[in-house]
């Protein structure tokens, strides 16, 4: 009787996983099987706050298993329905008579195949599980530091190494040499003289700039690939950022770039604690207390130019300094270095914090105190897009930078409309058009929940340490604010990242230029065809101008650098013209403002203001975070 409820309770098991995959309505929540099989085989996975279907079998058992357990539950329906008519037609003593004679051989011959069948559905299954288990240890004091396993239902989602998902096939130009200059087309699309006019000065916090960057470079990197040459892009002549001095003979060379992604797709703090146990351990060494990263006695991060594993910017030598961090990029301006380093900070001050309150190791310091600045993050992340003080004509640029890399997430994230599973309707988050989330921003947010998929980009680890940390430590009071001498974390800077742009919604394509004269100028060049016009962007203003990028990441790398780029351009062409580009008491000056048109991204390449030189301008902007001051 136990073996028979096995079986059966097995097949029930499997088949009800392979229903869900033939018959689930796309739009509908696997009712089909509730009703059918009386038990609904979805999962309310916290994961990204939505409704996720799980098929048990396919995640956990071998295909070939599944199909033992089939052969033997129909031959044992088989067996029981010839026994059954036999008791009904004949008297039971004849009944086991004959059935025993006709079927002797038969059993015989089909009992090495039953014994396989019953290893195999017991040993497999048990292997299976014990080794997801070891992979995917659940607790948060020692997780996987490349983003395996941040999903344990899906261990490879979001690991380093992954590919990214590619929206559009590739595609080539039969009148590529006819094709107008992406740079000219990049200028017409963000006038950056008539963008001066648009309402932005009053509704703009600079902190949000580099946390949007910092962001971008937790979720994604891309890999230059120069086997197949490079792009060369004429630099028109007087171009406001690479022709200041209107030569006229500037050139870009761009190469494609890998579909590879070099992080992790989680927030999971990348930059600041690497990608692969090399790093990590490299960041580590020379640290000053147990559980804690390197940190000079300034309080920054080590300079990189004494260790040959240190990973390095794109570009750059050994004869350039740079600090050493998880992720080299953190080197590119002083803004975001400042929140690299705010965030190492806060690392080390709550491993110090842990120290003093309980006995532990080194190791078990250090990843409580990842995890706890981690969990941050994610609060901060988690509160931004649903800011009480967003008003109805506002976007979020976390919102851009999110939805820009939407297209990184698994095809099976679904989004619900509803947090009333019996009212809801879910949809692919890739059946999303550019317009229905773009262009109507605030009607995504209030229709779609968009915090469940920015929830979703953070791994399940964080949730899970989330509740054991705040187990753990419910009797520190460490959040609360003190005075900027003592070192307060990010939480006294606050949650209030989010202030609006003044912009409108836009409901066209037409719309992400200025005017429509410029509207029409760009369907002119493609004889009206505003497809094109989209994938000509997205083939080319991409992160590399790669021919690979989609057009999504096309135009919204633009929109969302449109923040950065329209700081930096209208900066660095007034400083050029007034000749005080040396004047770093009027660019903090002009930083601590918070103007999107005066603001100055401070660029190495262009300012060379990071280690060689005085690091005062970092630490103004750390001092302004630390206190909390709204710049």
């Amino acid at each position: 009787a136990w073996v028979w409820e096995y079986w059966i309770s097995q097949w029930t098991y499997g088949f009800g996983s392979l229903m869900v995959n033939q018959f689930k309505d796309q739009e509908s929540n696997c009712n089909l099987v509730d009703t059918i099989l009386l038990r609904c085989v979805q999962n309310a996975n916290q994961l990204n706050g939505n409704t996720i279907l799980k098929q048990f079998s396919l995640d956990h058992f071998n295909r070939y298993e599944l199909w033992a357990y089939y052969v033997c539950f129909f031959l044992g329906m088989y067996l029981t329905v010839l026994i059954l008519l036999q008791i009904v037609n004949h008297n039971p003593k004849e009944t086991v008579m004959r059935f025993t004679r006709r079927f002797r051989k038969l059993i015989l011959c089909l009992l090495p195949i039953l014994l396989l069948v019953v290893i195999i559905a017991i040993v497999v299954p048990l292997a299976t599980v014990l080794a997801i288990d070891d992979d995917c240890d659940y607790s948060y004091r020692n997780p996987r530091i490349d983003g395996y396993c941040g999903n344990p239902d899906h261990p490879e989602w979001g690991k380093k190494g992954t590919d990214f998902y590619q929206w559009y096939e590739d595609f080539e130009y039969d009148d590529e040499d006819d094709l107008p200059n992406p740079r000219v087309l990049s200028n017409r699309l963000f006038d950056m003289e008539k963008r001066k006019e648009l309402p932005s000065e009053a509704h703009i916090n600079v902190l949000q700039a580099g946390i949007a960057q910092f962001l971008v470079h937790d979720l994604l990197y891309f890999q230059s690939d120069c086997s197949q040459g490079h792009v060369a892009v004429p630099i028109p002549e007087c171009d406001p950022v690479f022709d200041i001095t209107c030569t006229g003979k500037h050139v870009m060379h761009l190469c494609n770039v890998k579909r590879e992604n070099k992080m992790t797709s989680w927030i999971d703090l990348s930059p600041v604690y690497g990608t692969s146990d090399d790093i990590l351990k490299l960041l580590r060494k020379g640290r000053q207390g147990p559980g804690q990263l390197a940190m000079d006695k300034k309080g920054y991060p080590p300079l990189d130019l004494d260790d040959d594993d240190a990973i390095r910017m794109e570009g750059t030598t050994k004869n350039r300094k740079q600090f050493l961090t998880g992720d080299p990029r953190s080197n590119s301006n002083a803004l975001l270095m400042s929140i690299h380093i705010l965030l190492l900070r806060n690392h080390n001050r709550i491993a110090r914090i842990l120290e003093n309150t309980y006995d532990w190791d080194d190791d078990e310091l250090f990843y409580t105190a990842r995890a706890e600045n981690h969990i941050l993050i994610d609060q901060a992340f988690e509160n931004s897009p649903n800011d009480p003080k967003q008003d109805n004509f506002g976007m979020d640029p976390i919102f851009w930078v999110i939805y820009r890399l939407h297209t990184m997430l698994p095809s099976s994230l679904r989004v619900s409309n509803s947090p009333d599973p019996t009212k809801a309707t879910y949809k692919s988050i890739h059946d999303y058009t550019l317009k229905e989330t773009v262009f109507n921003t605030v009607e995504f947010f209030n229709t779609y929940n968009f915090t469940e998929i920015v929830n979703g980009m953070v791994s399940t680890r964080a949730k899970a340490a989330n509740t054991g940390i705040i187990d753990d430590l419910r009797n520190i009071r460490y959040f609360e604010t003190l005075p900027c001498e003592y070192e307060p974390g990010l939480f006294s800077v606050g949650m209030d990242l989010v202030k609006l742009y003044g912009l409108r919604p836009l409901n066209s394509f037409d719309e992400l230029v200025y005017d429509d004269e410029i509207a029409l100028e760009l369907r002119n060049l493609y004889g009206g065809d505003i497809d094109r016009v989209e994938a000509y962007i997205g083939a080319h203003f991409g992160d590399t101008f790669s021919r690979h990028t989609h057009v999504t990441n096309g135009i919204l790398f633009n929109l969302v650098g449109t923040i950065r780029r329209s700081i930096h351009n209208n900066a660095l062409l007034n400083l050029n013209k007034h000749g005080d580009i040396t004047d770093r008491d009027g660019i903090i000056k002009k930083l601590a403002l918070g103007s999107l048109r005066d603001f100055i991204l401070l660029n190495t390449e262009n300012m060379d203001c990071l280690p060689g030189t005085p690091n005062h301008i970092i630490d103004n902007i750390l001092n302004r975070l630390e206190c909390g001051l709204d710049h």
